[in-house]
Parts: C-alpha cells; structure tokens; sequence
C-alpha cells in the first residue's frame, strides 16, 4: 500500500466510532440485567451468564479471527463483522427466550472479536509512521469513551424504553459506522497483513512464564470488577439507593475516565510494578468499603467515593499492566497485547460467573466484599513479579 504523508483523521475516527459501538454493547447490558431477567423469566444469576458468554467467545475468537481473517481485505473484514454484530443485536431486541438471547450474544461477540484488532491494525495503517502512536490512541478513546458513557446510557435509554430499545440502537449504529467505512475507506487502503499471527507464536508468547503470570494477574483483576459491575444495581438497590442510581452510574464513568487519564500519567514516572501494587490496594480497599456502605441504607456519599475510588484504581492497574506486558517483551508487544485483551475477556466471563452464583445465594452487598478478596488475591500474585529496569 502506498505510504500515507498526511494523517485520514476522517477514516480513523470512523474506527473510532466503531470501537465505541463495540465497547458499549459489551458494558451496557450490565444496566439492564434485572430488565432482562424479568422479562425472559430467569434468574438475575442466570441473566449473568450472558455476560460470561459473550466475554468468553470474545476471549476465544480474538486470536483466532486474527489468525483465519488475516489475509482478508481488512475493509471488507470489517464489513462482514458489522455485519455480525448488527445481526446479533437485532436477534437481542426480537429474542423472546433466554436462548435466543444467548445465541445473539454470541453472534455479538464474534462480530466484535473480528472487529476491534482489525480496527486497530487499519488505523496504524492508515497513518503515517510518526502519527501511528495518536492512531491507535483515537481508537482506544473510542472504547475507554464507550466504558464510561455505556452502562449510565444503558440505564437511562432501558429505564425510559426498555432494554429491547438498547440493542435496536446498537444494530442500527453499528450499520451506520458500517456505511461510513465503505463510504470512506477504498479497499486498496484497506490491505491485509503481510504476516499473520500462528498458533505456534502463540503459545511462544504464554511459555514466557513472566508474560504467563502477568497475564494471569489480569484474568484475576477483571473477575473482582466484572462481578460488581454485572450486578451494581442490586448494590445500589440493596443499599436503598435506587433512585440515585444513574448518579451512581455518573461516578462509574467519572473514575473510569480519571483512572485512564492517571494511569498513563503516573506509568510515565513510577515503576510499573509498585504502581499496579499500589492502585490493586486501592481497588480492594474501594471494593470492601463498598460492600460495608451497601449495608448502610442512604449512604449516597460513601457509596459514591467507594465506586469512584474503585473505577479510577482498577483502571490505572489496568494500565500499569497493560505496560508490563509490553515491557517483558518488547519484540512481541502486539501479539502480548492481543493475549492481554483476550485475558481481560476471560476475567470478565470468570466475573459474571461468579456475581451470579453469589447473588444467588447471598445479599447483594457479598459481591464487593467478596471482590475485594479476589483482588487481594491478585495483588499477592504480584509478588512473583520480577523487576525490570526502566531504560
């Protein structure tokens, strides 16, 4: 492909736009989960393993579109998993059984799996060399927009029209951005990759037993947020609450949004190892007070500083992570990056598993506490990490 001298900033926002769609269906469906559950007449836990579904196939079919897509037109890749999702979502909206609704999840997320690294491979290509870093920043603002603003949207679109109205939405944007990809981008810009991942790169980059247990420690991260997350309203619920709940949700995406911004701040200037340490402490000790604060019916104030405490640690974790994974390896960063994409999938299906078995069984308030547990456990991980020196 002939080298671009000036940035598409149109095209890349397009992905950008689809990176949003796609991060949005992954994280509104945790605002209307009692919503679902009612109306297809299952269980609030059960109704969780729609959560756990989609993550998982993600997980599994990140890699292994890269693999079987990867000498496709990248254009028309993305076009095929618009297509996709599209489809899944408008089965979501129809779907009048938990089956159903379990199959369009599927369908969801493998249009998102084939979607989001060929997003991200377009956008660097697309770009000059010196422009490639800002590219694929533009893309991932698409998705850290889409974790802050898609569960408080969720709860007010499914409060006012019902979660059906949710997913019509997501099909119906997901088509346009669709349009705006083949509107926008030719084919030509769009080439495939000149080397596909392999099974056997794979597994070389999970026998790093460094790259291995960081890896891990992500799964472990994603299991405490994904069970809160999933079942948040019931916290709030249970702390009587209810009514404040999209304030509530407001804060989620406050302290998603601070922890992003901090998370690359503070990784520029502290070793990567003591930060992730420092910021798991946070998220445990935000998870515990948490769940104490929803045991205490009315504590608004105590409620909302654990939950923003929480999003803004759990993100700078995330990305103190994110920069070891890169760290340990430089020479394999994309493929290290796709595992620790597939590893936060992972986390969030283990997450959804089990908030649901123990809301099953306990009050809403023993899914904090018990994250908070989960993330200890995390951060004790963390003391088989080795030191790397930063350059």
């Amino acid at each position: 492909m002939e080298q671009q001298s000036t940035t598409p900033w149109g095209k890349i926002a397009v992905l950008a736009l689809g990176a949003f769609v796609i991060g949005a269906d992954g994280f509104m469906l945790a605002a209307v989960l009692p919503q679902v559950a009612q109306q297809l007449g299952v269980s609030l836990g059960q109704t969780g393993l729609l959560v756990t579904v989609f993550a998982w196939v993600y997980a599994l079919a990140a890699p292994l579109c890269g693999m079987l897509m990867g000498r496709r037109n990248r254009r028309s890749t993305l076009v095929l998993a618009l297509a996709i999702f599209a489809i899944g979502n408008g089965v979501a909206a129809l779907a009048s059984s938990f089956v159903w609704m379990m199959v369009a999840r599927v369908m969801a997320a493998l249009g998102s799996a084939m979607m989001m690294p060929t997003a991200m491979a377009l956008a660097t290509s697309l770009a000059p060399a010196k422009h490639r870093g800002k590219a694929i920043s533009v893309v991932t603002t698409g998705m850290t927009m889409a974790t802050v603003l898609a569960v408080p949207l969720g709860s007010v679109v499914g409060e006012r029209y019902g979660y059906h109205a949710l997913f019509w939405a997501m099909a119906v944007a997901a088509v346009l951005v669709l349009c705006g990809i083949v509107l926008g981008i030719r084919a030509r810009e769009a080439q495939p990759a000149q080397q596909v991942p392999t099974v056997r790169a794979l597994v070389a980059g999970l026998a790093n037993r460094h790259v291995a247990l960081t890896l891990l420690v992500t799964v472990v991260i994603f299991v405490a947020g994904t069970s809160v997350i999933s079942y948040l309203s019931a916290v709030v619920q249970q702390a009587g609450l209810h009514e404040h709940f999209s304030l509530i949700l407001f804060i989620f995406g406050v302290g998603s949004l601070l922890g992003g911004v901090l998370g690359g701040w503070l990784t520029d200037r502290f070793a990567h190892i003591w930060l992730a340490r420092w910021a798991m402490l946070a998220f445990s000790l935000a998870l515990a007070l948490l769940g104490v604060a929803a045991g205490m019916p009315g504590a608004l104030g105590l409620v909302g500083g654990s939950v923003l405490l929480w999003t803004a640690s759990a993100w700078i974790a995330t990305i103190a992570q994110q920069y070891r994974v890169i760290a340990l390896a430089p020479e394999r960063a994309q493929l290290n990056l796709s595992l620790n994409s597939s590893s936060i999938y992972i986390g969030q299906g283990f997450g959804g598993m089990l908030g649901g078995a123990i809301i099953s069984s306990q009050p809403a308030q023993a899914i904090p506490l018990v994250a908070a547990g989960v993330v200890v456990f995390a951060l004790a991980m963390t003391s088989r990490y080795e030191t790397i020196q930063r350059k």
